[in-house]
């Protein structure tokens, strides 16, 4: 029998991924080589390792229709974003090159 820490709710594909790599790690010590991780399998890892096990997706759409509100009613107006009109000036600002 096995005890594993386990901290709130694991997706099945975390369970998978990391059953994955200790059999990796296992057979990298019995032939006493390391295999070299793959630039998918590094995205893959940061991606389980931030969708916070399965439950990033539940809270996406939410802040998306908070962001469409406006913030105070000033008679009709709405406003795009938070920004204001600071990064519209910024956008149109020409950096001075040396030839």
């Amino acid at each position: 029998m096995q005890v594993r820490e386990v901290i709130g709710t694991e997706s099945r594909e975390l369970t998978t991924y990391k059953a994955k790599w200790e059999e990796r790690a296992r057979r990298e010590e019995e032939l006493f080589t390391r295999a070299p991780v793959m630039k998918l399998e590094k995205k893959k890892e940061k991606h389980l390792l931030k969708s916070r096990n399965g439950l990033l997706g539940l809270s996406d759409s939410f802040y998306d229709e908070i962001k469409t509100l406006p913030l105070e009613d000033d008679g009709g107006e709405k406003m795009s974003g938070f920004g204001g009109g600071s990064s519209r000036m910024r956008k149109f600002t020409k950096r001075k090159r040396k030839h």
